[in-house]
């Protein structure tokens, strides 16, 4: 019987990969659904062992790993020179395959994420998706049977804080430790922050709501509705949170605005506004005195509320770094999402915690997700290989030759092509 047959017959046996998400209580360790027809169809394809994962959301990226190594992880900006794009492209999927030296008959199995599901109305022509795909809800993956490109693939939906999550433990050179994601958002359900645990391949979220801020979406919308930076494109999530992060260092501290702020930072609320819709989410009330206008950065009252919300994130990422250090017990951290960009944050809430070290992945926020995705389809379907030990480079784009750079150079300088080029050594 062909593999793929083979593989089909498995998956009729697995729950409707398009049925309800699921509880979020079963995005646990116990809840992963059993890979062992995935695990058999790609031991059992001649040639190497080819995962492909593709995330089509802001900051949209192709990760290709290839026997467990990481062949190449790349971002559609790189490719459209559109900062954080998003949107799936067959012409930037057939640019990452050459890359890599391979087609798509070599692709074991791709992993996807929902990624957007309004970014065809946002842009037309432009798809959310190749193919459709489960949302995962509550678990932390989904097995199903993709068509990329006219070509059947067997395939796993991957959670969104899990592809976080994933980023971090297998990238770090921890043997085992904590996971914590930070992020604006996940796959159907309120929560925001993830915690999980990662010993030798395997690793799994234990909870994804807590009462604790939502500071993710805190730090989005006070950019839009206080500072009122502009968005760069329709599904800009607050990509400006790092303007107001250096913004802070010029402020004061102001005991009554950080005690504002963690009033109305109130849990309870936000989860309301969550499961409401985005509509409640993006009310001008969130954030400074009913979208106060902070846009002149240069005034004291602008800085000074940068400074408070600052601090006010240091001091709820280091009550999580407390309160995860307690539940798990390890000595290392791995942290991961949106907020895990904010490194002011993590040097604060590192100094005094509990933990020994902690791992911050070179791309924490969604551009990761494609690489976490890989990397967690690899692991989870070949456990018994282990992972790979050493240092992990983020230099896995393309590397261009001298005449090429000096080219580029030349063309962006109207000089024409008679620029001699630096001796350049590896890198991207």
């Amino acid at each position: 019987m062909p593999l793929l047959d083979a593989y089909r017959l498995w998956l009729a046996r697995q729950p409707d990969p398009f049925g309800p998400a699921g509880d979020p209580e079963s995005l646990a360790p116990e809840g992963l659904p059993s890979l062992d027809g995935l695990s058999a169809h790609l031991a059992g394809r001649r040639g190497p062992r080819v995962v492909l994962s593709l995330f089509s959301g802001h900051d949209a990226a192709v990760a290709i790993v290839v026997d467990g190594d990481v062949r190449l992880n790349l971002e559609l900006e790189r490719f459209t020179r559109v900062k954080h794009d998003y949107g799936y492209r067959e012409d930037f999927l057939r640019h990452c395959l050459e890359r890599a030296g391979l087609g798509l008959d070599d692709v074991g199995v791709v992993c996807l994420n929902q990624g957007l599901a309004d970014a065809a109305k946002s842009r037309p022509g432009t798809v959310n998706n190749p193919c459709p795909v489960p949302m995962t809800g509550g678990r932390q993956c989904v097995p199903f049977l993709a068509r990329l490109q006219d070509h059947p693939i067997p395939a796993l939906a991957v959670n969104h804080h899990v592809a976080h999550a994933a980023s971090a433990f297998y990238t770090s050179p921890f043997a085992r430790a904590a996971i914590l994601t930070l992020d604006g958002g996940g796959d159907q359900y309120a929560g925001t922050i993830g915690l999980g645990v990662g010993v030798g391949s395997r690793m799994g979220m234990l909870l994804n709501d807590l009462p604790y801020s939502n500071l993710a979406h805190w730090w989005q919308k006070t950019c839009q509705h206080n500072w009122r930076i502009p968005p760069m494109h329709e599904h800009d999530s607050g990509f400006s949170a790092g303007k107001i992060m250096a913004l802070a260092a010029y402020g004061r501290p102001d005991p009554a605005l950080i005690h504002h702020l963690t009033a109305r930072m109130g849990y309870n609320w936000q989860v309301c506004a969550d499961i409401a819709g985005v509509e409640r989410v993006i009310d001008p009330s969130l954030g400074f005195n009913n979208g106060e206008d902070l846009s002149d950065t240069r005034s004291r009252r602008s800085q000074d509320a940068a400074r408070a919300l600052q601090e006010v994130t240091n001091t709820e990422v280091s009550r999580l770094f407390h309160y995860l250090h307690d539940l798990i017990g390890f000595d290392d951290l791995c942290y991961a999402g949106g907020l895990a960009l904010n490194c002011v944050a993590t040097e604060h809430a590192l100094g005094p915690s509990p933990f020994r070290d902690v791992h911050v992945p070179p791309c924490p926020n969604d551009a990761g997700i494609a690489l976490g995705m890989a990397l967690y389809a690899w692991n989870q379907l070949f456990p018994e290989e282990g992972r790979r030990a050493g240092y992990f480079s983020p230099y896995t784009g393309p590397v261009h030759a001298p005449e090429a750079l000096s080219a580029a150079v030349a063309q962006a300088l109207g000089h024409g092509a008679g620029i001699a080029a630096a001796p350049v050594s590896g890198g991207d």
